[in-house]
């Protein structure tokens, strides 16, 4: 159940987080999305039942659907031409890895 509401944020997210970083500037609205994942991750680790837990999950959610977005644009902004794929190539092996470290370490 929990899995479903992570995984219902980020498939939600993803849309509204591009447009909000499109209309507010990437520069804005990523460490907002940082923040809010902040906010999230502390709202799981206390909340004491598991409505509010879950709650809390879609928040991350929604907040990584936007980090994880936002991320990528900045690539092309800080690497030059060359470096790019370079740049890309890293920010993809550690979303690979990440995906199924995460909820193993985390879990």
């Amino acid at each position: 159940m929990v899995c479903l509401g992570v995984h219902a944020g980020a498939g939600i997210g993803l849309l509204p987080g591009g447009l909000l970083g499109d209309r507010f500037g990437r520069k804005k609205v990523l460490p907002a999305s940082l923040a809010l994942f902040g906010l999230g991750s502390l709202a799981c680790a206390y909340s004491p039942p598991p409505g509010a837990f879950i709650a809390a999950f879609v928040v991350l959610g929604l907040s990584d659907a936007f980090v994880v977005l936002l991320s990528l644009p900045v690539l092309t902004v800080l690497f030059s031409e060359t470096e790019r794929p370079l740049a890309v190539g890293v920010w993809a092996a550690a979303n690979f890895l990440a995906l199924p470290i995460g909820p193993i370490l985390g879990g």
